[in-house]
């Protein structure tokens, strides 16, 4: 972790990832202001208070891409976090590197951190800056409009184990929707051997949680809005395998409407 103060008003923190040091810094990027720069790479959005940005670096005959997700809150939520000093202090971009950490500290595939930045006034964080590499692979959403029926029972069903597994973990608040998956293997092998890499950890608890049938039903309709909205309107054998596996994969102590749901599944119908 690097401190820079520039006065007794302001104060800069950066940390890079150790695997990406050489690389980074033989670009460039060694300190906060050097990932906030304006000219850096393509917009792909931008919002209120917060935007992203996509860029690239020459590694040896290649180029890596890297996503720079910036966050800027507006002046009334400074004034807030400058009341409650020490409560709601902590930037979005922070929780997302702490979620993702927490992650995989659990063994699970999840996007890369490769460095992470905070401006301070007074103590309280005023803006930040999270860089993650890009994952080489096709979003869940692209590759089920585009994958044949079989296959997208093949993608349900991976789906509803990952799911099952993280629940399992005690990882339940921190929602994987539709568009936080990329597949980055091919469809032509099992479906238990489909692989998938989270991203976007921005909401969520970073700890583990207590199993319960109320926070589970949450989780999936969640889910499946989601995939209403991003994908459409999914097949019964569809939903059936997605909740049929997840059941199957599902380590923990479970309610009887939980057992009676799993036995009246069948997906043949």
């Amino acid at each position: 972790m690097q401190l820079q103060r520039n006065n007794n008003l302001f104060s800069k923190q950066c940390w890079i990832n150790e695997n990406y040091n050489d690389l980074l810094v033989s670009s460039a990027f060694s300190g906060y202001d050097d990932f906030v720069r304006n000219e850096l790479g393509k917009s792909i959005r931008v919002e209120k208070e917060k935007s992203i940005t996509f860029f690239k670096i020459n590694q040896h005959d290649k180029r890596k891409g890297f996503y720079l997700k910036r966050e800027f809150p507006k002046w009334y939520k400074l004034v807030k976090r400058f009341i409650y000093f020490k409560k709601n202090n902590k930037l979005a971009t922070l929780h997302e590197l702490q979620l993702i950490q927490f992650y995989q500290d659990n063994n699970i595939s999840v996007v890369i951190p490769v460095a992470w930045g905070e401006k301070r006034m007074f103590g309280i964080p005023v803006s930040g800056f999270l860089v993650q590499e890009e994952v080489q692979g096709v979003e869940f959403p692209l590759l089920m409009k585009s994958s044949s029926r079989q296959e997208r029972i093949k993608l349900m069903r991976a789906y509803g184990k990952l799911i099952a597994e993280l629940h399992s973990k005690g990882i339940i608040s921190s929602t994987v929707r539709v568009t936080d998956l990329i597949c980055t293997t091919s469809l032509n092998v099992e479906w238990n051997e489909i692989s998938f890499v989270i991203i976007d950890r921005e909401n969520g608890e970073i700890g583990y949680e207590k199993f319960t049938f109320e926070k589970c039903v949450d989780c999936l309709s969640f889910i499946l809005k989601r995939y209403f909205v991003f994908i459409g309107e999914p097949t019964g054998r569809e939903l059936c395998y997605f909740l049929k596996t997840y059941l199957d994969y599902l380590h923990v102590d479970t309610k009887p409407m939980f057992k009676k749901l799993y036995f009246s599944i069948d997906c043949h119908k």
